[in-house]
């Protein structure tokens, strides 16, 4: 599977792993009856598996995403009403007021402004409705370990991927809903322990101990939250 995988990515230059990914904690988050018709929107939807998952659990739904990179969005745009573009400064083609749910699948971080960003695509959202967001959490004990090493950089590529423009810790999150008038209303987080990114026990006992109440977040490699509009 490892060698199919690597001759995928070499013949159409990315890998079908990462983008076909479906972000299972988003359908724990959508409480409506499986009857209900939505209109869901995912911006870095990839090929579109979780927009797909979406149509499966609510059949009556209409979904649409948004994919930067077009051998992805080519994928799931037949099918998914997957648009090939930059969400930061594409034309958009949907209605205001549109979407039951907008999603950001761990894409704020790619972008110059993501403030600018949700705040834009905040005009699409009901005013009954909802956004869910994957943020990569940079204040993982990894990462720590990484720049006492003297590196910005660890085995776990996908928080310090090199797309990333932007970086995220639990504080600079809830900021940012915040100014762009969202209240929280639940947050998850995805954990990765530091052993399996070769942190040795003593280091991390020493890390968690000085970061004191904010601990509880060392062990999160990204975070999922769902959010209304104030």
């Amino acid at each position: 599977m490892a060698e199919n995988r690597q001759i995928f990515q070499d013949k159409w230059g990315f890998d079908i792993e990462k983008y076909t990914y479906i972000q299972k904690d988003f359908l724990e988050m959508i409480t409506e009856e499986k009857d209900m018709p939505l209109r869901v929107l995912e911006i870095g939807c990839g090929a579109g598996m979780t927009l797909s998952r979406i149509k499966y659990m609510w059949p009556q739904s209409i979904v649409r995403g948004i994919e930067s990179r077009q051998a992805v969005a080519r994928l799931g745009g037949d099918y998914l009403g997957v648009d090939c573009g930059d969400a930061e400064t594409m034309e958009l083609p949907y209605e205001e007021g549109y979407f039951d749910y907008i999603i950001f699948n761990q894409v704020l971080e790619t972008f110059n402004s993501p403030e600018q960003v949700v705040r834009r695509f905040k005009a699409y959202l009901k005013d009954s409705g909802r956004m869910l967001f994957s943020i990569f959490n940079v204040m993982h004990i990894s990462v720590f370990v990484s720049m006492l090493r003297g590196n910005f950089a660890f085995v776990h590529s996908e928080i310090l991927d090199k797309s990333h423009i932007r970086h995220f810790a639990v504080n600079d999150i809830l900021k940012l809903i915040a100014e762009c008038g969202f209240a929280l209303e639940d947050l998850q987080g995805m954990n990765l322990d530091g052993e399996q990114c070769g942190v040795p026990k003593e280091t991390a006992d020493a890390i968690y101990q000085l970061a004191g109440e904010n601990a509880q977040f060392l062990p999160i490699s990204q975070f999922i939250l769902k959010t209304k509009k104030l």
